[in-house]
């Protein structure tokens, strides 16, 4: 039996999860065929669609918008990497119309948004469901703030307990 995941773009057939329990991380793996499909299947997802933000046409948005940088695509991924876990929530991209390029995990009204400029700095910025703002990092991306890291990626692992639909490949 499959399950069809709806994202804000992207379905996709799924088998049923191994386990039901919502409290153990380890035993919530989806798995497709004899793969789970976890850290790589969504670092695979958004990567294509950073490769896809990059070939934007300029003037993509009727305006004056430019196709994503590659010092912002670098950077992106670099953070992809750091911070997408296995049965993580699924990172969404959009591009700035400068260049750069947001990415944004939303789940019960939590959200971890980073924003990469057309220069590759970055602005992370973590909200509760009420508005209010957990923390705020802001670095280049040549000196990534390792600390500031470590809090995303545990803020993740939380809002990963919260997803009630898993999105993959």
């Amino acid at each position: 039996m499959t399950h069809t995941i709806l994202g804000s773009a992207t379905t996709g057939d799924f088998p049923d999860p191994v386990s039901t329990s919502s409290d153990d991380v380890a035993t919530r793996a989806w798995e497709y065929g004899n793969h789970a499909v976890l850290r790589d299947a969504l670092l695979g997802v958004a990567r294509d669609k950073l490769s896809r933000l990059m070939q934007l046409q300029s003037g993509w948005d009727s305006h004056r918008a430019q196709p994503t940088t590659p010092i912002a695509a670098m950077a992106a991924n670099g953070l992809l990497t750091e911070l997408v876990a296995d049965d993580g929530p699924t990172p969404q991209l959009a591009p700035f119309p400068d260049g750069g390029v947001q990415i944004e995990w939303l789940v019960g009204g939590t959200s971890l948004v980073v924003d990469v400029d057309a220069d590759g700095d970055v602005l992370i910025t973590a909200d509760e469901p009420s508005g209010d703002e957990l923390f705020s990092i802001e670095f280049p991306f040549w000196n990534p703030d390792p600390v500031g890291l470590d809090l995303c990626r545990r803020l993740l692992e939380k809002m990963s307990g919260m997803v009630e639909r898993r999105l993959g490949a």
